[in-house]
């Protein structure tokens, strides 16, 4: 992991005012209003979803020369629900509570049991001779296909294994500024102004009839785990979480912070920055290339 050795916070560790004078924290009502400086540098959710779809087309290519044709769909971008703050719209926890948007008449329970009958579904019903082309010379017999074999019968290499290109694993490019971002993230949270705001929202929340430290302790609470579809109190608790993080500008703080945090680490990084964002481009034509020819 030295590429992740040498994208440093060295910027972000430096010696300053842990409640930066003239900090300029514009409230947020919306995720559509959030950008980040890092995200410049890190694989969009289409992105990601190009990479996948290029890698499965490869492999299905592979399968097929080998006399194994497998007939895997397009995934479609995932995410959009993303929600690094928790709940911050107020119209969406009225209707929502806690949980993501999804679509009509689906329940976070069937969301993920789709994700897991989409994934198993990849390698139902595959004879062993099958589960070999894919997998390389694997020791499993059954099963979906394992992490961790290479090479196949011939000596050559398992299907799965030509593919490998579009899933680095290296710690570099895009994983390296996320890994980043997430320093970032801690170093925020560490700053006298948000710990500030946590303590203003929660004194919020609590005259809103409502006892929680922090908005992780209401957005993760145990009441909520048992609701497929979000009850009264839900609501009613993530739409005072909304309210909460508006009035004590909890997100906007956040945001302010991490923004000027990411600059100083692109500063400190830029080279490497540059290197891996590079390298993720080169890798993003090479797979839309083979998307393109199918």
């Amino acid at each position: 992991m030295l590429a992740l050795a040498l994208l440093s916070l060295a910027g972000c560790a430096a010696e300053r005012d842990t409640h930066p004078k003239g900090l300029s924290a514009p409230a947020v009502n919306a995720y559509d209003e959030i950008g980040f400086p890092l995200s410049d540098y890190i694989f969009s959710i289409q992105e990601k979803t190009d990479l996948e779809n290029a890698a499965r087309l490869t492999v299905a290519d592979c399968m097929r020369d080998r006399g194994y044709p497998v007939d895997w769909p397009a995934r479609n971008p995932q995410g959009a629900t993303w929600r690094l703050y928790g709940v911050i719209d107020i119209r969406d926890a009225k209707e929502l509570g806690y949980q993501a948007r999804l679509p009509e008449g689906m329940t976070g329970q069937d969301a993920d049991a789709a994700e897991k009958n989409e994934r198993d579904g990849l390698f139902a019903g595959w004879s062993a001779e099958k589960k070999l082309a894919y997998e390389g010379n694997a020791p499993e017999a059954t099963g979906a296909p394992s992490a961790g074999a290479t090479a196949d019968a011939s000596g050559g290499n398992g299907c799965r294994d030509t593919a490998a290109g579009f899933h680095p694993a290296d710690g570099t490019g895009s994983d390296a500024a996320e890994a980043l971002q997430g320093k970032v993230g801690q170093k925020v949270e560490e700053q006298r102004a948000a710990k500030d705001s946590t303590a203003t929202w929660s004194s919020c929340m609590k005259a809103a009839g409502y006892d929680y430290k922090g908005p992780w302790d209401a957005n993760d609470s145990p009441e909520w785990h048992g609701e497929q579809h979000p009850g009264e109190r839900q609501k009613a608790v993530a739409t005072a979480d909304a309210r909460c993080k508006l009035s004590s500008n909890w997100v906007g703080i956040r945001v302010a912070l991490e923004k000027q945090y990411e600059s100083d680490a692109i500063r400190d990084n830029l080279d490497k920055l540059k290197e891996n964002k590079a390298r993720d481009t080169k890798l993003l034509e090479q797979a839309r290339a083979v998307i393109a020819r199918h």
